[in-house]
């Protein structure tokens, strides 16, 4: 696969990422590639990428295409090895980093609310887990950008988050977690890993410039006027609090949640 993707894109680098550049695969691991790309050939890779996913389209495979500019000043996570296994990592935006990580925290809990079975769910319980150790882990970094396996972010968990510990031990495990937990035990896993985060909240340009370049280019003015973080986290915390329709909720997020191209 990362073969066929390179000689796809020619000389963009192609990068494996994810659990497979960690040497962790489980089961329910996607195969994550990251395609660094000048900006202005976003859109002509699209198409032709898209196409060659058709080809596999019963394996989970999520390419992101991620701006060379982007890239070079760590505007997104980017860690993984090319076709010859050289490591290659963009550098680290803590402050970004952390807020995206805290996003996709909650946007997972709306997805385990959400869940129509015991699976989804427990998958969805398995990312959230996953998401808040990695925001713990970023607090606590220094230096260069860290791998983000999961023997490496358990161990920043804080100790009285027993249950996305034992989730991440499960998934350590190639077991579908049967950690036990109360909803509200992970709204306040939550609402913590918020009150750590406080002090990397505010206004980014480059965040703003990111999700305005995505959805201006499509004709949507959702964030013009708005700091886009600051958005989407408020929107899903009061629709926690009111128990708002959380499949709706989820369908109207999807499409925003995510600041990049992934196919």
């Amino acid at each position: 696969l990362h073969s066929e993707l390179q000689a796809l894109t020619g000389k963009c680098p192609v990068l494996l990422g994810g659990s497979y550049v960690y040497g962790e695969p489980t089961d329910h691991s996607d195969v994550d590639f990251f395609v660094i790309v000048p900006w202005y050939r976003i859109f002509t890779f699209r198409p032709a990428i898209g196409a060659w996913k058709q080809k596999y389209a019963l394996a989970p495979i999520n390419v992101m295409l991620v701006p060379r500019i982007a890239f070079r000043y760590g505007w997104l996570y980017v860690y993984g090895r090319d076709t010859q296994g050289l490591l290659i990592y963009a550098p680290l935006h803590k402050k970004i980093m952390l807020v995206y990580s805290l996003k996709l925290a909650y946007y997972n809990f709306i997805k385990y609310l959400a869940a129509v079975n015991d699976v989804e769910k427990k998958l969805a319980l398995e990312k959230i887990a996953q998401k808040i150790a990695i925001v713990y882990t970023l607090l606590a970094h220094q230096g260069p950008t860290p791998p983000l396996s999961t023997s490496h972010i358990k161990e920043r968990l804080p100790t009285n988050d027993v249950w996305a510990r034992a989730c991440l031990t499960d998934k350590q495990n190639n077991i579908v977690t049967s950690a036990e937990v109360s909803t509200e035990e992970i709204n306040q896993t939550l609402e913590r890993a918020y009150q750590a985060c406080h002090g990397y909240f505010g206004f980014s340009w480059v965040m703003y410039g990111i999700y305005n370049l995505k959805f201006l280019l499509r004709g949507k003015t959702l964030f013009l006027w708005q700091n886009p973080d600051t958005m989407i986290l408020q929107k899903m915390r009061a629709s926690l609090s009111a128990r708002n329709d959380y499949a709706q909720l989820l369908s109207e997020l999807t499409p925003i949640i995510f600041p990049v191209i992934i196919l």
